[in-house]
């Protein structure tokens, strides 16, 4: 996937507690390319939040997941993402592609 990527091409929505970034969402066209949040802040509804605004002002519906990754898996599961294929990367890495209709 990233092996001709244009990072430059990322759009990003950001997550703050008053002036401190507490996570980011990445992503290109309609697919979400990266959502990471800060260690300090996780269970504190800050990724459910970029999501929500992805998905409602970017009408992003696809996301890849690491099969290993069980937290990430259910995290997308419950916002309607479901698995509509598998397969296994350059490096080895099994992934997950999600889709939401």
């Amino acid at each position: 996937m990233f092996n001709d990527f244009d990072f430059k091409k990322l759009e990003f929505l950001f997550a703050y507690e008053k002036d401190e970034l507490t996570g980011f969402l990445g992503f290109h066209q309609e697919e979400i390319q990266m959502l990471f949040i800060h260690p300090l802040f996780f269970n504190r509804g800050f990724g459910s939040q970029l999501l929500k605004k992805a998905m409602q002002d970017f009408k992003l519906n696809k996301v890849e997941v690491n099969f290993d990754n069980k937290k990430a898996l259910k995290f997308y599961q419950k916002f309607g993402f479901q698995i509509v294929e598998e397969y296994q990367d350059d490096f080895g890495f099994k992934l997950l592609k999600m889709q939401k209709s």
